[in-house]
């Protein structure tokens, strides 16, 4: 049985983190910034806490590399302090939800080396330690050697991480993700027994999710060759046989039986594969609601800032790039 992590109450972190949560654009504030060509949103940021991430940045990049450098470099500023703040014991809770931005490294370096991407440091989060790490791994010569040198830091299965990676990419991120999702289910943090259950409810909710995308894809795909077991998350209200008893019937057949079933279980509204990502990308969104109820000196207060933050960088990141591709102001707002 999983050790009980027992949480501290932290008024303190939880102070400064409602003030910086004030400072927070906000969805109104980033649809006013609409009205702004690209430079000028970027001078806005210079001018509104993005300063150090805009200086250091501008004049060594440009288009989608300066937007990805500002944003990561900001959003890898953040989860410092956020770190700093928290005492040890809560720490831990933090470390184990950040592991999903260390995946996102590790795929980075993989995705820039296959495509001889040389301006992969734009798109690592971390800080300056951790992405050393990345640094060295894209030096490597081989591909291989350097996902096995960046999953055995991290914990993972070197063997197993190897032998999807042979079967492909995706194989790969699969593999990771399943096996961050699952350490984080597997995890016993103690609180207050309502804020640790809802943090649980938000993980079996991805993964449910997670898992659903993962068999439409294969389903979309027509894949003989790739069993949806080996790909499966333990952890979700969906179990197993919920996916595979739908292995007989075509693709609108299993999209009308998640609109049936799921749907009421997870409100996925699955008329397209594309709908079921837009589903999942809007996750985030979805799962403030579990964190409303997050008091005053909770850990899992700090999660909730986080939440705030990474969905204000996406959407910050939307209108950047909108922008810079001079997308209609119509088309923007639908994105967002």
């Amino acid at each position: 049985m999983a050790k009980v992590i027992k949480l501290k109450k932290d008024s303190y972190n939880c102070a400064k983190l409602a003030v910086a949560s004030g400072k927070l654009y906000g969805t109104d504030k980033i649809k006013e910034l609409m009205n702004l060509e690209f430079d000028e949103i970027l001078r806005f940021l210079e001018e509104n806490g993005f300063r150090n991430s805009v200086d250091k940045s501008y004049l060594q990049y440009n288009g989608f590399y300066l937007v990805e450098r500002v944003l990561n470099d900001h959003l890898s500023e953040i989860y410092k302090s956020v770190f700093a703040g928290a005492n040890k014991v809560n720490q831990k809770l933090l470390e184990s939800y950040y592991l999903k931005y260390q995946v996102h490294n590790i795929l980075v370096v993989l995705r820039c080396k296959l495509a001889n991407e040389e301006e992969f440091e734009t798109y690592l989060i971390g800080d300056s330690k951790q992405k050393s790490n990345y640094i060295k791994a894209f030096a490597m010569p081989s591909k291989e050697d350097a996902l096995e040198y960046l999953v055995k830091k991290l914990g993972f299965n070197s063997e197993t991480a190897l032998e999807h990676f042979k079967s492909g990419l995706y194989n790969l991120e699969n593999y990771l993700y399943k096996t961050y999702y699952t350490k984080l289910n597997e995890l016993n943090f103690k609180f207050n027994n309502i804020d640790e259950k809802n943090f649980s409810n938000f993980i079996r909710n991805y993964i449910d999710l997670l898992n659903a995308r993962t068999y439409l894809r294969l389903k979309v795909e027509d894949s003989k060759s790739l069993n949806f077991k080996d790909f499966y998350m333990f952890g979700g209200r969906l179990v197993l046989e919920d996916f595979t008893s739908l292995n007989s019937k075509n693709l609108d057949e299993t999209l009308k039986s998640f609109n049936e079933t799921f749907g009421q279980i997870e409100g996925i509204d699955s008329d397209s594969f594309e709908s079921l990502d837009q589903r999942i990308s809007h996750h985030k969104k979805d799962s403030e609601s579990l964190f409303n109820g997050v008091r005053f000196g909770s850990p899992f207060f700090a999660l909730k800032f986080l939440f705030k933050v990474e969905k204000e960088m996406n959407q910050l990141r939307v209108l950047l790039k909108a922008k810079y591709l001079k997308l209609d102001k119509a088309e923007i707002e639908r994105l967002i």
